[in-house]
């Protein structure tokens, strides 16, 4: 297993870039992961390169002399702010290209953005926004991208909102939202279940059970199925881990479609009112 991974980053913003190579440049960057028997290792984050344009990102990605990476981090607004859902398309792009990392996966697409952050509360026409948001988050995901990060936390562009995408992502997530997004998506959940009134009648509407929220709450923390099975059965066995497995796909039929990956599944509860951010955050 290496004991790196490999990230490229394409946003049209030359500062974005250069503050993102500055960091690379001048502080290490690793993160902590769990393997399948729970233990720990530690992995890097090398910056293979950065791209302003479409063109310099497929030159790269094509000439196979360059070493391949594992993740893109995509600017929303890309290749320029006159293309405010570039990044989904670009996203599209890169699937339907088939490029994959050195093991031969998919590159894992991190929507990266700044346009779409959580409004202020004077913002005019704010609840119109928030659900804009949302639909934006919904439809990354639904594009192929496996997170969709706030360039901004409360002091402002960090790039440790990255790192931890990327970790959430390195440990089996198949989603990660940090707070800006997450109180969007929280919001306009809030909003569908003040005008539909959804919640509790939502989760008999769907007869989701006391184990079936144990399991929804354990993805939106970012818990694999062994780390799920294991709060709720102790150290679990195979035939425990299986079972949440199943579990997740049969909450899946009911609520998703049958789209049981994690990200789409969460999204879909956060969604219906189903899963509150209460929920997710209480000890």
């Amino acid at each position: 297993m290496r004991d790196y991974i490999n990230i490229i980053v394409i946003d049209d913003e030359s500062l974005i870039r250069k503050s993102i190579a500055f960091e690379f440049m001048h502080n290490k960057q690793t993160i902590t992961v769990l393997d399948k028997d729970e233990t720990t290792f530690t992995k890097e984050i090398r910056l293979l390169a950065t791209f302003g344009t479409k063109r310099e990102l497929f030159d790269f990605l094509d000439n196979p002399e360059n070493e391949k990476p594992d993740y893109a981090l995509v600017d929303m607004q890309f290749p320029s702010p006159a293309e405010p859902t570039g990044g989904i398309t670009l996203t599209k792009e890169i699937f339907d290209g088939g490029y994959t990392n050195m093991d031969g996966d998919d590159i894992k697409i991190v929507i990266i953005t700044s346009r779409f952050d959580y409004p202020s509360e004077d913002e005019i026409n704010r609840d119109q926004k928030i659900k804009e948001i949302n639909r934006v988050i919904v439809d990354s995901l639904e594009a192929g991208a496996k997170a969709f990060v706030s360039k901004n936390a409360t002091e402002g562009f960090e790039i440790e909102n990255f790192t931890r995408a990327i970790a959430c992502l390195e440990r089996g997530e198949k989603y990660y939202f940090n707070h800006p997004v997450l109180q969007t998506l929280v919001d306009s959940a809030q909003d569908n279940v003040q005008q539909n009134f959804y919640t509790l009648k939502q989760r008999k509407k769907y007869d989701l059970a006391p184990r079936d929220m144990e399991l929804l709450i354990g993805l939106a923390r970012g818990e694999t199925a062994v780390q799920i099975a294991n709060r709720i059965y102790g150290k679990a066995d195979d035939a425990q881990i299986k079972a949440v497995q199943n579990l997740q796909r049969t909450v899946a039929e009911r609520i998703n479609n049958g789209d049981n990956k994690a990200s789409a599944l969460v999204a879909r509860a956060i969604f219906l009112g189903i899963l509150t951010e209460s929920e997710v955050y209480k000890k």
